[in-house]
């Protein structure tokens, strides 16, 4: 888990907005170049979805394209290094236990059966 968080935050940290930027307009580029040769959508529709998208940046109203990656990095690491493993914690072991005995075996398999079938 901590590896996974470490990856993640490393990627976010070097990785930066712009690159990301860039690599969602290449790919978008790829699409419509796509439904052009495969004739799913003409020259004149995709120029007035064109002319739409410049209206909507001028006005403001354009949302990023990657609305999920504007989480800093900081937070990330501590959301998945640090605040999933307690929560797991919490249900796996604590709460588990608490409803059944500690002595009881069944509070044993319950508890690794969910956290294996979660996982």
């Amino acid at each position: 888990m901590w590896i996974l968080g470490a990856v993640i935050f490393v990627f976010t940290i070097f990785v930066t907005r712009k690159v990301r930027e860039e690599l969602v307009v290449k790919q978008r580029q790829e699409v419509v170049e796509k439904m052009l040769e495969e004739k799913t959508i003409t020259p004149q529709e995709l120029q007035s979805l064109q002319e739409k998208e410049k209206q909507e940046q001028e006005l403001g109203k354009k949302k990023s394209p990657l609305p999920l990656y504007d989480i800093s990095p900081i937070l990330c690491f501590i959301l998945i290094c640090i605040i999933a493993p307690l929560g797991e914690e919490c249900v796996f072991r604590y709460v588990i236990f608490e409803i059944f005995d500690k002595n009881n075996p069944l509070a044993y398999f319950l508890s690794g059966g969910s956290f294996i079938f979660l996982h």
